[in-house]
């Protein structure tokens, strides 16, 4: 982060403006293809968003199903021991744990926060299906008239859909991280002069 801010910096000395790739405005005298540059952008955050949030709809979905499976277990336990008149102490251990875990299940909400996540990797998906059609046009005006849209849907999509913290904690199996995902480094990369 801080290496993005100095070249933020670096750039702004230089009398030149910085602007972000999900900003609408198109400045004057800005070069169509860094409008076409910033919609890549846009189209490459989108894209980790969908694997993002497909990654955390899978992670709540698993967890849900787990849940689902002790509660049944759970509570078909308690019932054969209902069923066999064991000691009382055994009767009320497993109703309190299945207690705890119904507060839990309930308290939690994991199928709401994977609905949220399935919702999102939708609403990203169809955003990357129409830049990614926006930037198969060959004439940079259509770009440049599509853009302020393209933008709107994106800043929409980005503050209506459930946040994503902590994607970069994913690790591949040798213990390197596996995603730069939805970072500044995408923008210190190729920032976005207005020339």
């Amino acid at each position: 982060m801080d290496e993005t801010k100095a070249k933020f910096d670096e750039l702004s000395k230089g009398g030149k403006k910085v602007v972000s790739a999900e900003d609408g405005v198109i400045e004057e005298g800005e070069a169509p293809s860094a409008v076409a540059m910033r919609l890549r952008t846009m189209y490459r955050k989108s894209v980790e968003y969908r694997l993002a949030h497909a990654l955390f709809e899978t992670k709540f979905r698993t967890i849900r199903i787990n849940l689902a499976f002790l509660h049944l277990v759970l509570s078909s336990l308690t019932g054969a021991v209902l069923f066999l008149g064991l000691p009382a102490f055994v009767t009320g251990g497993l109703s309190f744990l299945l207690t705890g875990l119904n507060t839990a299940m309930q308290s939690v909400n994991v199928a709401e926060i994977e609905a949220q996540h399935t919702k999102g990797r939708l609403v990203f998906a169809a955003l990357q299906r129409s830049f990614a059609t926006v930037l198969t046009m060959n004439n940079s005006a259509g770009i440049l008239a599509r853009f302020p849209m393209c933008a709107a849907r994106f800043s929409e999509a980005e503050s209506t859909t459930a946040k994503t913290p902590g994607i970069q904690l994913f690790k591949s199996p040798e213990g390197e991280q596996m995603f730069f995902l939805i970072t500044e480094q995408v923008i210190v990369s190729r920032p976005f002069p207005i020339t």
